[in-house]
């Protein structure tokens, strides 16, 4: 026997009443036709018995026919009752639709997804109960499915801004049973994953940039400051050579000294900006207040520098990272905030090692402050920050000021693992 959907038993039923009273019709008529026959006398009586007996063997088949169709309707609503409690239980929203598009069922969940009650949607076309329509896409997936064909497809519902994955199937005497599943999150995040996904993609283009930048700077730092210093060191040093002892030949050799010196000191700026050594021998908190002078006073911004962490001895993952973050935020403030004063602060709470980096500058709009909070919008060095920190489980946020000033703080577990990170990596 074919399944039946949830309203199949149900419209089965009156056909089987329909059966059973001609049955019990026929067990009457033949009833009274024996009754009839009972009055007959003389040398009919042996049609009568005869005729009696076909009654009593009619009434008893119509009996037996009568009972088997009651077991029909009884196994029937069973399996309609389970069918109900079927699509009761499971998370898919499903509705009946019988020929003429109106409603003939909806379970509990579909209630829940659409926001219907189904006492009101029962009897209904559909378009009575969406607040628009469907669109030409729906129609003709119904109208394909009510044709025969199983259909499976996505539909966003403009009004409730939600996406649906619908699968629909030809249902028995017409119409279409329709399963559906409210799919709106798994979009949002495909969405923010392919936004993401490019973002990447334009990181991974400048943080290239970047680096060919900075290698650039390297370069013309290493050929404009050392290398020139380094040649001049190198004639000065053949004048000297063939100069006799005099006061010019001990002036020569004292500015020879000092371009050494000075090269050495060159050397050595370089060298903390690529990797201070500071950082791992005394720790973050000298390594930051050395970079902070170093940074804001070369170019006239006051610097302030403030630990409260106790001055434990962190992680070298996790130092190097908000190094570079507070290096990152200081030359921002440098190039773009037009500052007279900014400063660093360290702090520990809850398990969590604070970084706040501030200046009293120009400020952020607060509509692009709130996109940077979110992860849209912001600079590309908010951007590069925020993916050091996921690897660190933590958190950057941004503060604007109406009167000007930015704050920004970052805040990393103490308890961060490298193995996590190198792991993620891999």
């Amino acid at each position: 026997m074919r399944s039946m959907g949830p309203m199949g038993a149900a419209g089965a039923l009156p056909r089987l009443f329909i059966a059973l009273a001609e049955v019990e019709g026929a067990m009457i008529l033949a009833g009274v036709r024996a009754g009839r026959a009972s009055f007959r006398g003389g040398d009919g009586g042996r049609r009568l018995d005869s005729k009696m007996d076909d009654a009593t063997g009619e009434r008893r088949r119509a009996a037996e026919t009568a009972a088997a169709l009651e077991r029909e309707i009884a196994r029937r609503k069973l399996a309609d009752g389970e069918l109900r409690m079927t699509l009761e239980s499971i998370a898919d929203g499903f509705l009946a639709l019988d020929r003429n598009w109106r409603f003939v069922y909806a379970n509990g969940p579909a209630e829940w997804i659409l926001g219907i009650r189904r006492a009101d949607a029962i009897g209904k076309h559909y378009r009575e109960i969406f607040p628009a329509p469907l669109g030409a896409q729906v129609e003709l997936e119904f109208r394909l499915a009510a044709a025969g064909e199983m259909r499976d497809f996505e539909h966003f519902y403009e009004p409730w801004s939600h996406w649906f994955h619908c699968r629909c199937f030809p249902r028995e005497g017409g119409g279409v049973s329709v399963y559906f599943t409210d799919i709106t999150e798994r979009k949002q995040t495909e969405q923010a994953l392919s936004t993401y996904r490019e973002r990447l993609q334009s990181l991974t283009m400048r943080l290239m940039q970047s680096e060919n930048r900075e290698h650039r700077r390297i370069a013309a730092y290493l050929h404009d400051e050392i290398g020139q210093s380094l040649a001049a060191v190198r004639v000065k040093f053949a004048t000297w050579k063939g100069m006799k002892p005099s006061p010019q030949s001990e002036a020569l050799l004292s500015s020879i000294e000092q371009l050494i010196d000075r090269t050495i000191e060159d050397m050595r700026t370089l060298t903390f900006e690529l990797s201070p050594p500071i950082l791992f021998e005394l720790g973050l908190g000298p390594a930051l207040e050395w970079l902070g002078e170093n940074v804001c006073e070369k170019e006239g911004i006051d610097f302030s520098f403030r630990d409260e962490s106790g001055g434990g001895k962190l992680d070298e993952v996790l130092a190097s990272t908000l190094y570079r973050i507070a290096r990152e935020l200081l030359l921002n403030t440098v190039k773009h905030a037009r500052a007279r004063s900014a400063s660093v602060s360290l702090s520990t709470e809850d398990g969590l090692f604070r970084l706040a980096v501030s200046d009293d500058g120009i400020g952020m709009e607060l509509s692009r402050c709130e996109q940077a909070k979110r992860g849209f919008g912001g600079t590309y060095g908010l951007f590069s920050i925020r993916e050091q920190l996921r690897y660190l489980g933590g958190s950057l946020d941004i503060e604007a000021f109406p009167a000007g000033g930015t704050r920004v703080l970052v805040a990393a577990p103490l308890s961060h693992r490298v193995s996590s990170i190198e792991g993620d990596l891999a």
